[in-house]
Formats: C-alpha cells, sequence, structure tokens
C-alpha cells in the first residue's frame, strides 16, 4: 500500500470511520494503475457519484477511467445506513424555495427530478443489474401528533405536482407497517425503501466494468494539471491523459481540489447494528420498510437489513465516537418507540461523512477547462446523489450544460465553511442527540 493510499485511509478517522459493517457481494477486481493511458474521461472516486457518472457516460466507443484510492465503496458509498429517501425530508426544503432558488424552469426541472429520484434509482438498478438487496415499494415517514402528521402532509403534498407519490396513513393504517403507540400516524413513499449501500457501489463497479470502464483501485489522485489541452492525472503508480476530468470524491477530497473543498459543510453520521434478530424485526417493523421519526431532532431512522438485523443511524461528532457514546444515543428512542424489543445488543458499529450545501440541493461544479464535480447528497445519496452523478455523466459525454436537471456553477465557499461545519459536529450534533423528547 502506498504512503497516499495510507493517508487515505486516516482521513476517513479513527474508530468507527475505519470500519464497514455491511455484509456485501465480493468486490471486484481493480487493479492499481500501471504506467500511462490515454482516456476520454478520468474519474477520481469510485463511489456512487463516480460509478453513476461512469455508467451514465459509458458508450460510443469512450475510454473512462476511473481511479480510487482504496477499492469501490471505501468512503461514503459504503458507510452509509443504505436509506432511499426522495422529496429532500432530511433537509425540509420545500419546491417553492428551490423555484425561489434556481428560478421558475431550472427549479421545477430540480424538483421533478428530486419527487422522483425513488423510481429513477429503482430504474437505474434494473437497467444496468445491480445486485444490492434493493426494497424499494415503502418508505414510513413517521409523526408522533395529530399536528405533526397534517404538517408532514402537507410538505409532501407540494411536492405531487412535481410527481412525487406519497399515502398519507392513519395511526391504524401505519400499524400494519410500525408496531408502537408513539405515532399518531405518517406518511408512505412508495417509491423509497433502501437497499446494501456496499453492495450496490461494488454492483455498480460491475456494472461499469462490463461496459468497457476501467478502474483502478489503490490508486489515489495525487495531483491534478490541465496543460491547455487535457487533463494529467498522477497517481503512484502511473498516469492518466483525458480530455475531460470528473471528480467524485465527495467530503474525502482532501486537498487535491481546494477549489471543491469549501463548497459544503462536513456532517458525520454513525451506524449500529445488531446480530440477525430471531423475528428478524417482525415484532417491531411487520411491513419491512424502513421509518424516520421526523420529530426527532436526531433523525431517529432505524431498518431491518436482508440479514434480518436491526440498523439504527444517527448524526455524531466525529471520529472519537464509540459503541457505547452510539447506544446512550440510540437506546432511549428505540425504548420510546419499541418497548417490547427490550434492551437488544449491538454488534457493530460503523461511521463516515458526507457533505452538506447551503441551500440543501446536489451541486453540478465547472472547476476548469471541461473539468467538473458532483457533491452535496445532504445524506441522501442514494436518491439526489444519484441523480445528480447521471447529470455528471451527461455532461462528460457531451451533453450541453442547458440540457442538464441540475444547474452547473462555478464552486463557492459555503457561508462561515469553518465555523458551521465544526458546530454542526460538535454543537448541533450533540444538542440533538440529547434530545429525545
Amino acid at each position: 500500500m502506498s504512503i497516499e493510499t495510507i493517508l487515505y485511509a486516516r482521513s476517513l478517522g479513527s474508530g468507527p470511520l475505519t470500519q464497514i459493517g455491511w455484509r456485501a457481494n465480493t468486490a471486484p477486481n481493480c487493479p492499481p494503475l500501471a504506467g500511462d493511458v490515454e482516456a476520454d474521461i478520468a474519474i477520481v472516486g469510485a463511489g456512487y457519484t463516480g460509478l453513476v457518472a461512469a455508467l451514465s457516460a459509458a458508450g460510443e466507443g469512450r475510454r473512462i477511467v476511473v481511479l480510487e484510492a482504496l477499492e469501490p465503496g471505501a468512503a461514503a458509498s459504503g458507510r452509509n445506513a443504505g436509506h432511499v429517501a426522495p422529496m429532500m425530508w432530511g433537509m425540509k426544503k420545500t419546491p417553492a424555495q428551490m423555484v425561489a432558488a434556481f428560478g421558475p424552469e431550472r427549479g421545477a426541472r430540480m424538483n421533478t427530478a428530486m419527487a422522483n429520484a425513488g423510481a429513477f434509482l429503482r430504474d437505474f438498478i434494473a437497467r444496468h443489474d445491480v445486485a444490492c438487496e434493493a426494497k424499494l415499494d415503502g418508505y414510513i415517514c413517521a409523526a408522533r401528533t395529530p399536528a405533526s402528521l397534517e404538517k408532514v402532509h402537507a410538505g409532501y403534498d407540494a411536492w405531487s405536482a412535481y410527481g412525487g407519490r406519497y399515502e398519507v396513513l392513519s395511526k391504524d393504517a401505519l400499524a400494519r407497517y410500525v408496531t408502537s403507540d408513539g405515532f399518531a400516524g405518517g406518511v408512505l413513499l412508495p417509491d423509497a425503501g433502501a437497499l446494501n449501500p456496499l453492495s450496490f457501489t461494488r454492483g455498480l463497479a460491475r456494472a461499469a466494468q462490463a461496459k468497457g470502464v476501467a478502474i483502478h483501485g489503490g490508486s489515489p489522485a495525487t495531483e491534478l494539471q490541465h496543460d491547455g489541452a487535457r487533463w494529467t492525472i498522477r497517481t503512484p503508480g502511473g498516469v492518466v491523459r483525458a480530455h475531460t476530468l470528473l471528480v467524485a470524491t465527495g467530503a474525502y477530497g482532501g486537498t487535491l481540489t481546494p477549489a471543491l473543498a469549501k463548497e459544503g459543510y462536513e456532517v458525520c453520521s454513525a451506524i449500529v447494528a445488531t446480530a440477525p434478530l430471531p423475528d428478524r424485526g417482525r415484532s417491531i417493523l411487520p411491513g419491512g420498510v424502513p421509518i424516520a421519526d421526523l420529530d426527532d431532532a436526531a433523525i431517529f431512522a432505524p431498518m431491518i437489513d436482508a440479514q434480518g438485523r436491526l440498523i439504527v443511524s444517527m448524526l455524531f461528532q466525529g471520529g472519537a465516537m464509540t459503541m457505547t457514546d452510539a447506544e446512550r444515543i440510540v437506546r432511549p428512542r428505540l425504548a420510546r418507540a419499541f418497548p417490547q424489543l427490550g434492551a437488544v445488543p449491538f454488534a457493530q458499529f460503523w461511521g463516515g461523512k458526507f457533505l452538506m450545501t447551503a441551500d440543501g440541493a446536489p451541486h453540478l461544479l465547472r472547476f476548469g477547462p471541461n473539468a467538473y464535480a458532483a457533491l452535496g447528497c445532504n445524506g441522501m445519496g442514494h436518491s439526489l446523489g444519484v441523480a445528480a452523478a447521471h447529470d455528471l455523466g451527461r455532461v462528460a459525454a457531451g451533453a450541453s450544460e442547458s440540457e442538464l436537471t441540475f444547474a452547473v456553477t462555478a464552486p463557492k465557499p459555503a457561508p462561515m465553511h469553518r465555523l458551521m461545519t465544526s458546530a454542526l459536529r460538535h454543537v448541533m450534533a450533540p444538542m440533538m442527540n440529547r434530545k429525545i423528547a
């Protein structure tokens, strides 16, 4: 392992950030880059963004090379909770706000993509035959009071004009999916659900390889240069020269692309998982679909995976967090929602980080001649992130910027970048995690 790869691994953090708790399909063979190669498109990063972009750009004889510091899914794409939740529920952004920010035409186009992101993902998985334990037939947004349910209903109703689908569930109807007295009802999103994120990433890599894309693991990009005609991307083992450069490193870009480093705020998330439950979670989630408690500041979101494990995600302050810290956050919430579960033991703990943009939307960025990046999945990589990555691949394949769903802009530092990043990690996340009422 090269010194650059070791440094990249350390950038993942300590504690949970050095582990991944998903039981995934075998990783595809992605040998390190050796020597100099020519390409039409070079992509830095083999997570969702880079691999979806590669698949969306593949074809017509294009030579595409993907460089990855470790292996596909080693960073955020393999470290998240696997939830698929479109329509920006976590960011609490409304369609009207998106239109106000991006204009009537572009805003409407973005709203339509966001409202239909779950269906797009389902079709994308089927089209490329990605085996990832996807169960995209429902997601529950639960509300604790009638007033909260009405607010949630109104929020999702605004997305229906753009094709968003939802169903309001009474307390009795919710009982088909959630066995809890803690909720007054909820909203069912039929075009959402969950998948195994590490298998998803590895499946995308296999699909890209089948399309002729070359993927090199253990090949961190150490330098990017443009000579007026093409890009040179240096790695410890060789060099890629390409007409078009795509950067898809998200929150793990480090100092490679300074222009992108302050585009959003780094947010950390952690995940705990049990061993497979004897009843595969039927006593708490009989419908088998994930839920999110929208009245919980910490975004309490339990699910049962394909192995029957209970998986719960949360925000956290950084790499120093331990399993004990996580249990202190999760157990009171589980006890409140599902007292019948008891003190089920947790077996694994892991985490990662993602970028949250100030406006809540994914950003497509032009940071040099024929050089683009997509970032800011805002914790919704399977929906918003995949939709933006598809645009990234389209522009690399020759689509005009005016044809894209998302606006292409120049990099711009997020307001109070350093202060907000620190506040999100060390002030806001702990406060949200302590409050359970």
